[in-house]
């Protein structure tokens, strides 16, 4: 018996030794890890349910792709590497990619492979089948085409070469725009290929063709074509009637307006959206002795620098009416809408939703409801007034501008489905019936967010069995559910509901390369089988084969994290200052050990507890936020806390929260309260700016990217052709209606420049010259206030790139960062950009990067 238990002791021993063994020869995320880390994306279920085409791509490495074709029995496999164009054709019997220039086909059925070297290819979903089109580079007078099923391989001969293409899909037609290299000229044709019968009509012969566009019901073409000399004229062509007339030159529309280029057709295809141009923007100003004067006026519709303006800008939006051939200007929300010119909806309104499968109504948000627009009648109905209070702002009044609001999930007979919030209602768009609650309140009762998953039908049948998708708001469990009947009451019944990420129809907001939304489940279209993505915190995406949600089975099996010491997630809960409940992740290395100290870096983007069971792929760039993957796998513990936020209190509450969050932590002996960062970036740089000018002996370094400083001076700024006014009040800075003089306190509590003295924290700022979202000027601002009061600050200041930063300037960005935080939170050398600096005159020649051995303190 002691022998046994000997035994088992050793073996036990045995296995914890092997844990550590196995933990200790793990890898850890470096600079050599990036490139090499590969994830699964652009999945498709081909149409019998056959095969299954994903492409396998390193995010850090654009150069590289495998494009991989896979029978679901599993017993076929091809691989193509390096393609940039893919397709399938004749009912996804055909697979078509590009490799620089050879067209690779492969026939799935048989295996027949083709490669053939190519000018030209598209693909387009013709009236049998999908087609592909493309030109042998030995023949660029024939074009070819692939997929026909009741016809196969179709060559039209002397067509020229092919320079561009639009594909009008409701009347099956294609058009080309050719050149006849036999004419040794660069002037081109306008051609119209009818792929019912592959007939070809000439529109236009030798003539320069500028833009061509189609119009909504695929029954017209607006053509812009370069007039000999200078100037151009506009044509509408008539694919009906085959009628081709000419409008006017584009200069003699206006007094003052020259056309540019072609936007799109109006919905009721009336009028036409166009780039204009002020006469007097195109004159030329070569004496050099003109004033340079800009004169401001408060009676100026567009000011000097304004997106739009024609002085800075050199085009923008017009309407051109077919009715009176004038130009009109352009209303963002009545053009987006699509009414005609003639009519005047005018609405200022948050978000546009969409138009109902038929196009009499459109949908659209303001104030947090969705309201109809009825094109036949013009009038507006409030669909989710009577139900306000199951919507998302309405319950939990928090104010973040980026939180859920209700918006379409899918569209019914004369119906929307209207979800964003708990629970999805159907509701009448002409008023017929009242809002029927779908999920019987079971989303509101169960805090799951449900969405419809719609499969590929634009329309949903009410009267069939519907699968929906299901997120636990508390929990975090992800997964499908079914209603056998929409029109019936009753709970939708769960088929599987787990710790791990399906589909969000969104991400949630903190990270960008995060599993959330990769690949939302597809069904084939002739069989009863669905592709599916799964992931978890510990494991990436792969696919997944599925007929009922139920039982899955794995498909592919990419796990590059289980070589290196990956991270853990662990939900957080706790309140604020002010007693409301929030949420936040964790997160801890892989080999952690709760009798060690543990640096901890904070980084926070609004919400981001949602993200708990996504998977989130290593960056070396991630544009300017710290790498969650890479720090934890360096031995940092990464917190990244919800916040709740109040109306002109975005700074306060971002307090509340993320300090709270972090005394929370500090409850928990592994995390070392003197080693404790905090990091973000855009909205977050701000909040990470009003926490350092508000707390003293909570965090030891602080990093923000692309923040503002000066809420005052950011109110009355413009930059990237914006006036930032709107974003204030109505935008992501949440100060709410009313101006600056409405409320001037608020915007200097919310303005860290004016806290610059209460800086007690090595603090690293990082802005870009060209940043279109916050002025480099409002960091320089913070810069030298605190410079001037003695603080211990840096800026990095990049001429590349806008709010975020990439390629070698992201790589350079993070480098320093990293070096920054390694100093101040696990006690590393400083590097030498920190010590002695680095001056203009080295820009260029001197990088600093290397650590200082002179026990120099930065």
């Amino acid at each position: 018996m002691y022998n046994r238990l000997a035994l088992c002791c050793v073996a036990v021993l045995a296995l914890l030794l092997n844990c550590k063994l196995a933990f200790a020869q793990k890898k850890v995320i470096n600079d050599d890890t990036y490139g090499s880390w590969p994830t699964i994306r652009n999945a498709y279920l081909t149409s019998n349910g056959s095969f299954v085409k994903y492409d396998i791509v390193y995010p850090n490495d654009d150069s590289k792709k495998i494009t991989v074709l896979k029978s679901v029995d599993g017993h076929r496999t091809i691989e193509i590497h390096d393609s940039d164009f893919e397709a399938f054709a004749d009912d996804d019997q055909v697979f078509a990619c590009r490799v620089k220039d050879t067209l690779i086909a492969v026939w799935l059925g048989s295996g027949k492979r083709v490669s053939t070297k190519i000018s030209f290819c598209e693909s387009f979903k013709g009236p049998h089948n999908d087609l592909l089109a493309y030109q042998d580079i030995t023949d660029r007078k024939s074009l070819q085409f692939i997929g026909d099923h009741k016809k196969g391989h179709v060559s039209i001969p002397n067509i020229g070469e092919v320079v561009t293409s639009l594909y009008l899909p409701l009347k099956n037609k294609l058009v080309l725009t050719t050149i006849d290299n036999d004419r040794n000229s660069k002037l081109t044709d306008l051609k119209v290929i009818d792929l019912r019968t592959y007939k070809v009509d000439t529109l236009f012969y030798s003539r320069t063709v500028f833009q061509v566009i189609g119009s909504n019901n695929n029954e017209n073409l607006a053509i812009l074509l370069e007039k000999p000399g200078a100037g151009k004229e506009l044509w509408l062509y008539s694919l009906e009637g085959g009628a081709l007339r000419r409008l006017a030159d584009t200069d003699r529309y206006s007094e003052t307006d020259v056309i540019l280029g072609l936007d799109r057709f109006d919905r009721s295809d009336s009028a036409i959206v166009v780039f204009a141009q002020k006469r007097d923007f195109m004159k030329a100003k070569s004496d050099g002795e003109n004033i340079e004067l800009e004169v401001w006026s408060y009676k100026d519709k567009l000011l000097p620098g304004e997106l739009g303006s024609d002085k800075d800008y050199s085009s923008y939006y017009s309407v051109l009416s077919l009715r009176d051939e004038k130009l009109h200007e352009f209303n963002k929300w009545r053009n987006y809408f699509g009414v005609s010119v003639n009519d005047d909806l005018g609405k200022k309104i948050e978000s546009f939703g969409g138009f109902s499968p038929d196009r009499r109504f459109g949908v659209y948000v303001e104030d947090s409801l969705c309201y109809s627009f009825d094109f036949s009648t013009g009038k507006t109905r409030c669909l989710t007034c009577d139900i306000r209070n199951d919507l998302p702002y309405y319950f939990t009044k928090n104010y973040d501008f980026a939180a859920p609001k209700a918006g379409i999930v899918g569209w019914g007979n004369a119906a929307v489905y209207i979800g964003g919030g708990y629970d999805i209602w159907k509701i009448s768009l002409d008023g017929k019936f009242d809002p029927i609650n779908i999920t019987n309140y079971y989303g509101k009762t169960h805090s799951i967010s449900f969405y419809l998953l719609n499969e590929r039908s634009s329309l949903i049948d009410g009267d069939t069995a519907n699968i929906l998708v299901g997120f636990n708001n508390q929990t975090k469990e992800n997964g499908f559910f079914r209603k056998k009947n929409l029109n019936e009451r009753g709970d939708p019944e769960v088929l599987t509901f787990t710790n791990d990420m399906y589909w969000l129809p969104f991400t949630p907001y903190s990270y960008n390369n995060l599993s959330t939304s990769v690949l939302k489940p597809q069904k084939a279209n002739r069989k009863h089988l669905y592709l599916v993505a799964k992931s978890r915190a510990s494991e990436s995406l792969n696919l997944y084969l599925t007929k009922d949600f139920r039982t899955f089975r794995r498909f592919t099996s990419n796990y590059p994290e289980t070589n290196y010491n990956w991270y853990t997630t662990e939900l957080v809960n706790w309140n604020n200052f002010e007693g409301i409940p929030l949420q936040g992740i964790l997160y801890k290395p892989e080999n952690f050990d709760s009798s060690k100290k543990y640096p901890l870096v904070i980084y926070s983007y609004r919400n981001s507890s949602n993200n708990l069971n996504a998977f989130s792929y290593p960056q070396k760039c991630p544009g300017c936020t710290i790498d969650i993957p890479t720090y934890v796998s360096n031995g940092y513990l990464v917190f990244t806390p919800d916040i709740y936020f109040t109306k002109g209190n975005p700074g306060r509450d971002a307090y509340s929260a993320i300090v709270s969050g972090v005394r929370n932590l500090l409850e928990r002996k592994y995390v070392d309260s003197k080693k404790i960062g905090i990091q973000g970036c855009s909205f977050s740089g701000f909040t990470t700016n009003y926490i350092v000018t508000h707390t003293a002996g909570i965090f030891a370094a602080a990093c923000s990217a692309s923040g503002l400083f000066d809420f005052v001076s950011g109110y009355n700024s413009m930059n990237g052709g914006t006036i930032k006014q709107e974003q204030f009040e109505s935008g992501p800075y949440q100060m709410g209606p009313g101006a600056l003089w409405d409320n001037p306190q608020m915007y200097i509590e919310n303005s860290p420049v004016l806290n610059a003295d209460k800086l007690n924290v090595p603090f690293l700022i990082m802005h870009t010259t060209l940043d279109p979202t916050i002025p480099m000027w409002n960091a320089i601002e913070f810069f030298l206030a605190a410079k001037r009061l003695k603080k211990r600050v840096w800026m990095l200041q990049y001429g590349k790139y806008g709010h975020t930063v990439h390629g070698r300037e992201g790589k350079d960005f993070n480098t320093r960062m990293r070096q920054f935080f390694d100093h101040y939170l696990k006690d590393s050398l400083p590097p030498q950009w920190m010590t002695i600096g680095r001056p203009s005159n080295l820009k260029g020649i001197e990088d600093r990067l290397e650590l200082d051995t002179s026990g120099v303190k930065p």
